[in-house]
């Protein structure tokens, strides 16, 4: 690990992943914004193999960790409040929580959420949302 990098972020020229060994055929390479690069080989194979793979696919792996520079994250690890802005649908919307007896979400057209929650269990929505749909299933933790 360079001193200079402790996070282990891309460096112009090169940049850092972590190998996983596991019972499989190929040769994987993913790269995430969370997770940095991450190379899936089979449990023999070979470093000098894997880092020449690496080498080959290098190129692609430096251009998309350099597009991740242009993402704006979209989430909140703190959760969200009334009036918040949230990208959906390639649209910022803005988000109106309201007390409720059940939890629901809806998504009329004129660019608000509407989202209630039950006040004894904060809001903290998760599930799936479909723009075709009627808006996001819940799930309790």
């Amino acid at each position: 690990m360079n001193p200079e990098n402790p996070a282990g972020m891309p460096e112009p020229d090169n940049f850092n992943y972590k190998i996983i060994l596991s019972r499989r055929r190929t040769l994987s390479i993913i790269v995430s914004p969370d997770k940095g690069v991450i190379v899936k080989a089979p449990l023999r194979t070979p470093v000098s193999a894997i880092k020449r793979f690496v080498a080959e696919k290098s190129e692609w792996i430096r251009k998309t960790l350099a597009g991740f520079n242009s993402l704006i994250r979209i989430d909140s690890s703190e959760g969200y409040t009334d009036g918040d802005q949230i990208m959906l649908f390639g649209r910022y919307h803005t988000l109106k929580l309201n007390h409720a007896a059940e939890y629901y979400v809806k998504l009329p057209e004129n660019g608000i959420i509407d989202a209630g929650y039950a006040k004894s269990n904060e809001p903290f929505l998760s599930g799936q949302c479909s723009k075709g749909g009627s808006g996001i299933s819940q799930h309790r933790d």
